[in-house]
């Protein structure tokens, strides 16, 4: 059997690894270089922006050229600081007068025991009489406070959310 010879074609990494190993550390060292450049906040370019940062830019841009529309911000942030601050009073006016209720019938309690004589019974006497046989040594102080700081603000808020 006769064989015959084939030469090989010259493989470019055996001819020339210096050119190759060059080319590829230059190559990948400026694709490293690029990477960095473009992630490293400190180094962008400032006039390669993204999505977020042009949709930003061209609103204020719009919002510095149009007048009518910066009057129209301006009062619509007039017009809702406003409607929050009536809410407010409100709020703080329905509080005060909880809060007044609450002193005034306290303040109007001096004995408990006075409550529990008949003919003098009522929502606050049947309360307190029930709370003095549990707690005899009740303070009516202890008592105005616990209500200040507990049964009314959770009152209010039950009757804020509805």
């Amino acid at each position: 059997m006769r064989s015959t010879y084939v030469p090989r074609r010259p493989n470019p990494m055996m001819i020339q690894p210096s050119f190759i190993d060059n080319l590829n550390h230059r190559m990948s060292a400026s694709l490293l270089e690029t990477d960095r450049i473009r992630w490293n906040s400190g180094e962008t370019n400032p006039h390669r922006k993204g999505f977020m940062g042009n949709l930003i830019h061209n609103v204020k841009e719009k919002l510095e050229k149009n007048i009518e529309l910066k009057k129209i911000v301006k009062k619509e942030t007039l017009k809702s600081s406003q409607i929050v601050k009536a809410k407010l009073e409100e709020l703080t006016d329905h509080l005060n007068k909880s809060m007044k209720t609450v002193k005034d019938e306290m303040g109007n309690i001096t004995d408990v025991r006075m409550y529990s004589r008949p003919g003098g019974e009522s929502q606050v006497s049947e309360v307190l009489t029930e709370i003095a046989k549990i707690d005899p040594p009740l303070d009516k102080g202890e008592w105005l406070r616990f209500c200040e700081k507990k049964v009314i603000p959770n009152e209010l808020e039950a009757f804020i959310r509805g």
